[in-house]
């Protein structure tokens, strides 16, 4: 691992919807800390949680999900018996990027619209502060276009958030491997 790969935290989340205030399933992160040590996050939220806070469940999301494998819609189903409030996801996800990453972290998500801009969103919806600086989120979608000779691993299971997130940052250590 290069010393660039440090304090790279990529972060996935599963919805049911593509809007900013949709229902969030499940957070999945992962990330070398300051040591180089890979540290990874991964909690579901209580859909009928989130709808009291006003997020939304798009009925095409929603069918998509019936359209996956068996393992991403067990992975929901699952995920909703040992979810929690929204609140203490989005806590317990703040907590760790503090307890594991210096305030200046670069976070990225595959794809500059969709899970940074809607965690934020989830973030303020339950009044807490975005736990990271607005300047330091990258699009890891753009990279991997700009880099498409260098194939990613193989995931464990397509659209499980901390399996995606993994996957996404083996790619993204590929890559600044290949830059160096």
């Amino acid at each position: 691992m290069s010393i660039q790969a440090v304090e790279n935290v990529m972060v996935d989340i599963e919805t049911l919807g593509t809007s900013s205030d949709c229902v969030i399933l499940s957070v999945g992160a992962c990330g070398y800390d300051r040591g180089g040590e890979l540290k990874s996050f991964y909690e579901h939220i209580a859909i009928a949680d989130s709808l009291d806070y006003g997020c939304q469940v798009d009925a095409d999301t929603l069918m998509w999900w019936f359209r996956q494998g068996e393992g991403a819609r067990m992975a929901i189903v699952d995920g909703q018996k040992k979810s929690l409030r929204l609140d203490t996801v989005l806590k317990d996800f703040a907590m760790w990027l503090a307890t594991n990453f210096t305030d200046k972290f670069t976070i990225w998500s595959n794809g500059a619209s969709f899970d940074i801009p809607i965690l934020a969103n989830a973030f303020r919806k339950a009044g807490m502060n975005v736990p990271w600086k607005f300047w330091n989120e990258r699009c890891f979608r753009t990279v991997k276009s700009i880099y498409s000779d260098i194939k990613p691993p193989v995931t464990e299971t397509a659209h499980n958030a901390l399996d995606d997130a993994m996957n996404q940052l083996q790619h993204l250590n590929l890559i600044i491997k290949a830059m160096a």
